[in-house]
């Protein structure tokens, strides 16, 4: 309740010196308003002079400066024109760009875009100012010669600094450099007059003369132009001519005057800076800025208030935290005497729990080796029933027939006995064969058959036989598949020819 009442007295502060205020503001404009009055009656009204008319495009009006005489021409014609129009002085052709900026045929120049209201002075973000500079003036070279003419190619050398303008590389994101004296491509840029109607240009042909609207383009055909005039414009490049690619010449009598002319407009921007933070700092806070300041001194002082009952409340929850870490270290204490005697009994029952676990490895440890020892002994019965092959031997030969069946063949095959064996079963087998030439069961350790038959000569070689005993009536493994091959056909002595 008490807080709420300190917010609702400030508020209705708050709004009753905001209605003084604005009445002391009235009165003070009131009083202002009858001094400027009173001095107009009291004073005679004195002729002002009205300004000389300036271009759009010139606004400091020092650009318009009469044509330079031309050389060699008839008496009576170097007269300066009435109009604001000037004839460009001849250029001459130069060997490098150092010989053109210091030729007295290069003409000085301002070059100015109407639409952004920047002088050019450079390239890259920091391409133009708002007001005429000395990095604004430049020295044009008619790389053509002669007169100043659309569609003469040029170079623009900086007065200041010598550098020249160049067109910057690539295909994004071109635009304007300053960079070395050069004589390459990026270097010339080609001059053309324009006609702006509807503020649309388009090229036409004759000299061009001061104030004249232009277009520069690059060695490969592409037209400067400002872009991004919402935020922040910069120079790029267009294929075609456009509102935002029109510039404007304006040529100047001399460097001096060029010079005299920044200096002049660096010195008026400077002292009109000067006076504005003067104005500024005599004027002092207005109104608003008092009022601004007031609703600070208000919210600090809230501000004051709600830190000092956030204090209050911190030191009532430091000491309720205080109470609570008291009775919390004397749980920890009680937990603790409860985890060490519950630590103590499963110790215990952990010790009996790894005696169990010892004698029942131990006893697993005797059953594995039971096991093992009765695994040995069956394999070596198994291996004891496993009939050892005798003959033939491995890659032995054996007794081939006779192609006209003259004489029979003999096929024998022995092996050693098996105790309690009561039959063995032999199998001869092709390795071609889907089925064995042979698989005969026969009670004695040997196999033989004579017929008068033959194995052909591509089929001599390949063969496997094994053998496999029955013991209390269950088949035992099979023996080793061991290779042999048939002798030459028609080999046997026995055959007639």
């Amino acid at each position: 309740m008490k807080r709420t009442s300190i917010r609702q007295t400030t508020r209705n502060f708050t709004i009753i010196l905001a209605g003084l205020m604005l009445c002391m503001s009235g009165l003070a404009a009131q009083t202002a308003t009858r001094q400027r009055f009173t001095q107009a009656e009291a004073s005679p009204q004195e002729p002002q002079q009205k300004p000389k008319p300036t271009s759009n495009v010139d606004p400091l009006g020092i650009l318009n400066a009469p044509e330079p005489p031309k050389p060699n021409a008839p008496a009576g014609q170097n007269k300066p024109k009435p109009t604001s129009s000037q004839t460009p002085p001849r250029a001459t052709v130069m060997s490098s760009s150092l010989d053109a900026m210091f030729s007295p045929n290069a003409i000085p120049v301002v070059i100015y875009h109407p639409v952004s209201r920047n002088f050019l002075r450079g390239g890259g973000n920091n391409w133009g100012t708002t007001y005429l500079q000395k990095s604004a003036l430049f020295k044009l070279i008619d790389l053509n010669g002669g007169q100043l003419e659309s569609g003469d190619f040029v170079m623009i050398v900086q007065q200041q600094t010598g550098q020249v303008l160049l067109a910057s590389p690539g295909e994004k994101d071109r635009g304007l450099m300053l960079g070395p004296q050069s004589n390459d491509e990026s270097a010339k840029f080609k001059i053309v007059k324009l006609q702006t109607p509807k503020d649309q240009g388009f090229a036409v042909k004759g000299i061009i003369n001061n104030e004249d609207p232009i277009a520069l383009q690059t060695s490969d055909g592409q037209t400067l132009k400002v872009a991004g005039m919402v935020k922040r414009p910069k120079i790029e490049v267009t294929s075609k001519f456009e509102k935002d690619t029109i510039f404007q010449i304006h040529i100047a009598e001399s460097e001096a005057q060029g010079l005299a002319a920044a200096q002049a407009s660096e010195d008026d921007a400077n002292r009109r800076a000067a006076e504005q933070q003067q104005r500024q700092q005599e004027k002092g806070p207005s109104f608003a800025e008092r009022f601004e300041q007031w609703k600070v001194d208000a919210r600090n002082e809230q501000i004051r208030q709600a830190e000092e009952a956030q204090r209050i409340k911190a030191e009532q929850e430091a000491a309720r935290e205080e109470a609570a870490k008291r009775a919390e270290a004397q749980r920890q204490i009680d937990e603790f005497r409860r985890a060490e005697a519950e630590a103590k009994r499963q110790q215990e029952a952990q010790a009996e729990q790894a005696a169990v676990e010892r004698r029942m490895a131990e006893r697993r440890e005797a059953e594995q080796r039971e096991a093992e020892r009765q695994a040995a002994e069956a394999q070596r019965q198994q291996e004891l029933a496993t009939p050892r092959l005798l003959f033939p031997v491995s890659n032995g030969v054996m007794e081939n027939g006779c192609s006209n069946h003259s004489a029979n063949m003999t096929e024998s095959f022995t092996w050693a006995g098996v105790a309690s064996a009561t039959a063995y079963q032999i199998s001869v087998r092709h390795v071609n064969a889907a089925n064995p030439a042979i698989n005969e069961i026969v009670t004695v350790p040997a196999f033989s058959r004579t017929n008068n038959s033959y194995v052909a000569d591509h089929n001599r070689t390949g063969w496997t036989w094994m053998v496999r005993a029955r013991i209390n009536g269950e088949w035992g493994n099979w023996s080793e598949a061991r290779a042999f091959q048939y002798g030459p056909l028609d080999a046997n002595p026995n055959c007639r020819k």
